[in-house]
């Protein structure tokens, strides 16, 4: 199974460099947060820096774990205080250490902890920073999650000649996307009622997150995975719970109606109005 997908997949140039298709995956996981938001009646403009600063925590902390696993590789390097080493007319950038740590393009990612990472960021920003309901914006995070997983993987499987890699990623991507047009298959055939639309819409969310900690935690636990990437899932696994109980609590809180907001909204007084005080002698 694993080398009738690989080999059916050798359509995919791999003779590009990894890291130019890596930024694809970015430009289209962004439209797919983008498209999931505006669902949601977010403005595109108001979630361009959750985006950010949550796949910026992504790459910083998957480079990260990458570096803390292949240390002994790193180790093996000699130090130098430039960034570049010249050996005639050739010049080489960011070849010894410590300027090797931040040579990305090598493609020296660890993916899970990328995941986690992502995740982790878009909760708190969604509910913390911008104060937003969790309710709102969980469909957003975790799809665009589990794409960019599926496809990163997909790609590193490709370019490493690596079957397992290039299977476990596109299980992830076509999980992700068929439950995904389920999903919106479903809103829509519901779309003209609005109470059964939104009820409809909160379950399929939290179904979808509860079966992608199934999914993800049985694909990966299953076979061989190094210690950093089984931590990460089990801190996916705690995660996923985390985010389903505050998912359902956000869903049971009430939203102020017209009424209340009337009833908190404080009276506003003109500056040129006259205030009269009562005394005593007129409370007589």
């Amino acid at each position: 199974m694993e080398e009738f997908l690989y080999n059916s997949l050798s359509f995919i140039p791999t003779s590009i460099s990894f890291v130019p298709l890596l930024g694809l995956v970015y430009f289209v996981g962004m439209m797919i947060f983008w498209w999931e938001a505006d669902l949601a009646k977010k403005n595109r403009n108001s979630i361009f820096d959750q985006w950010f600063f949550s796949t910026l925590l992504m790459l910083v902390w998957g480079r990260v774990t990458y570096i803390i696993t292949s240390w002994d590789q790193f180790s093996q390097w000699n130090w130098f205080y430039l960034p570049y080493e010249r050996y005639g007319e050739q010049i080489y950038l960011f070849r010894a250490m410590p300027w090797r740590l931040f040579s990305i393009w090598d493609g020296g990612f660890l993916f899970i902890p990328m995941f986690l990472a992502y995740l982790i960021l878009g909760y708190f920003y969604t509910v913390y920073i911008k104060k937003w309901r969790w309710r709102e914006m969980m469909g957003s995070v975790l799809f665009s999650a589990n794409f960019l997983l599926g496809s990163a993987l997909l790609l590193y499987g490709l370019y490493a000649r690596d079957s397992r890699v290039t299977l476990n990623g596109f299980l992830v991507f076509i999980f992700s996307f068929v439950i995904q047009v389920v999903v919106h298959s479903i809103k829509r055939f519901y779309k003209d009622r609005h109470d059964p639309y939104r009820r409809m819409s909160r379950v399929l969310v939290l179904f979808y997150l509860v079966l992608d900690i199934w999914f993800i935690s049985y694909t990966f636990l299953s076979q061989p995975l190094i210690n950093m990437d089984r931590y990460h899932i089990y801190g996916f696994v705690i995660l996923g719970c985390f985010m389903a109980i505050s998912y359902i609590l956000d869903i049971r809180r009430k939203t102020p109606t017209t009424d209340d907001q009337k009833t908190l909204t404080p009276r506003r007084i003109s500056l040129n109005q006259a205030i009269r005080i009562s005394d005593k002698k007129d409370q007589n």
